[in-house]
């Protein structure tokens, strides 16, 4: 999304396991959109709840990757399985901590 093209929505660019400038970022805010990549995507994960709750913020779109929950089926899950299962488990653990009491997640 180009900055120009934002309007009322506020983005954020930063260290996604900064607490402090999570928190401070999240303060006042009505819903975060995270939307992570690179290593660590749980403990980024945890970082970015973590600074939901000491801001108060309830709300939470997050992105995670296909094959989580094992929704590919037939043929596509075995390969999925095969090539990219590993690969799959931070995705897994971080869609954990959105999943835990307490946030209204998509």
């Amino acid at each position: 999304m180009h900055r120009a093209a934002c309007g009322a929505v506020r983005v954020v660019t930063g260290d996604g396991l900064d607490k402090a400038v999570l928190g401070a970022a999240m303060q006042g805010q009505d819903l975060v959109y995270a939307n992570l990549a690179g290593d660590g995507i749980d403990r980024q994960t945890k970082a970015v709840v973590a600074a939901m709750k000491s801001a108060d913020v309830q709300r939470l779109i997050f992105i995670a990757s296909l094959g989580i929950y094992v929704e590919p089926v037939g043929e596509f899950q075995q390969w999925s399985k095969a090539m990219i299962g590993e690969e799959l488990k931070p995705f897994r653990r971080a869609a954990d901590v959105v999943e835990a009491p307490g946030l209204d997640y998509t």
